[in-house]
């Protein structure tokens, strides 16, 4: 991807350059408000030719992409990221296959993760399957050898489009114990019953089958960690009035709280801190009960 935005910069540059020369000359002036909509044609027809791939050169943590097979009640999972840190950038690579089964979900859980400035936060769902354990989804970009987050980028077809499944001793732990100043929060979704969660899980699973033969963009702006999360949720539930703390994801929290999605049986506050999670995850770390540790709310 990188050395295609190399070679159409190059090429810009020189139809620029040329177009420069051409609107100097007196008889052309004409041209001189014709060219930056041909120029803005140009680059969109360029853009609109982007096509995303699976088959590039990816990072180890996004080299595999999930997908599911179903059996009647069972869900088998494949290529499920459960890697074993040591730091953020020094760890084991393991790709494990999980098996659950719908009759034993129990609830989903959102988290949220902050680091720096509160306006923008990452947002994972977790779902939990009783005696199966709990299969975490982050929706992310998939990013090649080589290749950094932009946030600019994000918004010009420059990211595939990824749904990082993996166990939360992976996905979670990443961010509470080996990143460095990032702020988990984790909170159960008390307001949607099991078949609606049951519903969302599946909804989840269609679209990363779809994603394994047809590779999409991610967009910084519509299909983003929050924005495919209300996707999801919009498709077992009927959908609600758009908000912007769906783009300006640190209020998402407040927002939830205020519509009874997550606990709100205390002030606001008070939740927040009970379900930050930092410190009982750092406590759990490589205990196999991670998960079961960093849910202990009252402790």
């Amino acid at each position: 991807m990188q050395s295609l935005i190399g070679k159409a910069v190059a090429y810009l540059s020189f139809l620029l350059m040329l177009g420069a020369l051409i609107v100097q000359r007196e008889r052309f002036a004409k041209l001189r408000m014709a060219l930056p909509v041909a120029f803005f044609v140009l680059i969109l027809s360029w853009w609109l030719t982007l096509k995303p791939s699976n088959d590039l050169d990816w990072m180890v943590d996004f080299r595999n992409i999930s997908y599911a097979e179903m059996d009647g009640d069972k869900v088998t999972i494949h290529n499920v990221r459960d890697f074993d840190y040591r730091t953020d950038k020094d760890f084991d690579e393991n790709w494990i296959q999980r098996e659950v089964h719908l009759s034993n979900f129990k609830g989903a859980d959102i988290s949220m993760t902050y680091w720096g400035p509160t306006l923008i936060c990452h947002t994972m769902m977790s779902f939990d399957f009783g005696p199966d354990g709990i299969i975490c989804v982050s929706i992310e970009t998939r990013k090649e050898k080589g290749e950094a987050y932009s946030a600019v980028k994000g918004f010009f077809r420059q990211f595939e489009l990824y749904y990082v499944v993996a166990t939360e001793r992976d996905l979670v732990r990443l961010r509470t114990n080996y990143r460095q100043n990032e702020e988990v929060y984790l909170y159960p979704l008390v307001s949607m019953n099991k078949e609606d969660g049951k519903k969302l899980f599946l909804d989840y699973i269609k679209s990363m089958n779809g994603l394994k033969d047809r590779p999409q963009w991610y967009n910084a702006g519509t299909s983003n960690c929050t924005t495919n999360i209300a996707v999801h949720v919009n498709a077992v539930r009927h959908a609600k009035a758009w908000d912007y703390r769906l783009l300006a994801n640190g209020g998402l929290e407040g927002m939830m709280y205020g519509n009874g999605s997550i606990p709100h049986d205390r002030p606001f506050e008070e939740i927040k801190k009970r379900h930050h999670i930092n410190k009982r995850a750092r406590a759990a770390d490589q205990d196999p009960d991670f998960s079961q540790k960093i849910r202990q709310w009252d402790e």
